[in-house]
């Protein structure tokens, strides 16, 4: 994959992204401060956006700015997977005990 088809990997990642959500461009654009232009530039892969802006993409889809530059579906899934695996252990790890609590009782 050249230069060029990266970055119109990265806007058909966003855009693919947005639409998941149901949020317009118009909307995304004004969440993160740039003009619908703009993003409409890099969703179209004209334009290769800044890593501030991708950051700032990532935060307001809720991804990571990781998650937008994998090159292929089965990467981002892998990715997916791992991070709710991930929160899902998380999610079902004991509280940790207070020994010197639960021996006074």
């Amino acid at each position: 994959m050249n230069e060029d088809e990266y970055i119109k990997r990265i806007g058909k990642t966003i855009q693919s992204l947005r639409n998941q959500k149901g949020i317009k461009q118009i909307e995304l654009a004004t969440l993160i401060g740039i003009e619908d232009s703009a993003l409409r530039r890099i969703e179209s892969g004209r334009t290769n956006p800044t890593i501030k802006t991708l950051f700032k993409i990532s935060e307001a889809l809720e991804t990571s700015v990781e998650f937008l530059l994998l090159e292929d579906d089965e990467e981002r899934l892998y990715l997916e997977t791992m991070r709710n695996m991930k929160a899902d252990l998380k999610n079902r790890m004991p509280t940790p005990i207070n020994w010197e609590k639960s021996k006074s009782k």
